[in-house]
């Protein structure tokens, strides 16, 4: 049994069951690539901000606020509305692998994978984007450790 894939009921016919995810992240990259850079500049003026609202002369609480705003953009905008407004304007959807909606705790876990993942200081999001590229689910480490896949919503309704 494939522990990504939602177990059936009895109750449940096999054709029931939604279809196994790698059926629906093809055609991702590209629109990903392209809501991660509107999702890092959003993310980047808003953490500007929060930074410029501070004094100059505490430089670690303008970093500590900066980095808190840049995790709660993604956060907050994953967690009630599984994805990003990049994502949506890219016509991405963030899911669990099953399809249902993510839940808080799996937005909080790809949130706090951002920091190693796409982490602007380190590398960049090399690892991320080596990840997207070579999985089969063309998941990042986050994904999948949350249990979280990345979707067309447009291969959604096919």
């Amino acid at each position: 049994m494939n522990p990504y894939e939602s177990p059936l009921t009895e109750s449940q016919e096999p054709s029931a069951a939604p279809p196994p995810a790698t059926s629906y992240v093809g055609g991702t990259i590209i629109p990903r690539s392209l809501a991660a850079s509107l999702d890092g500049m959003l993310s980047a003026v808003l953490a500007l901000i929060a930074g410029w609202l501070l004094p100059e002369d505490l430089p670690l609480l303008q970093l500590a606020a900066m980095t808190a705003v840049w995790l709660a953009y993604y956060l907050l905008t994953e967690g009630p509305f599984s994805g990003t407004p990049g994502k949506r304007l890219a016509g991405l959807a963030v899911l669990q692998i099953d399809r249902t909606r993510i839940t808080w705790r799996q937005a909080f876990v790809r949130t706090l994978f951002r920091l190693l993942e796409v982490n602007p200081v380190l590398v960049g999001a090399l690892p991320a984007a080596l990840c997207i590229i070579f999985s089969r689910r063309r998941q990042r480490i986050g994904d999948m450790v949350a249990g979280t896949v990345v979707v067309s919503v447009k291969h959604m309704r096919d």
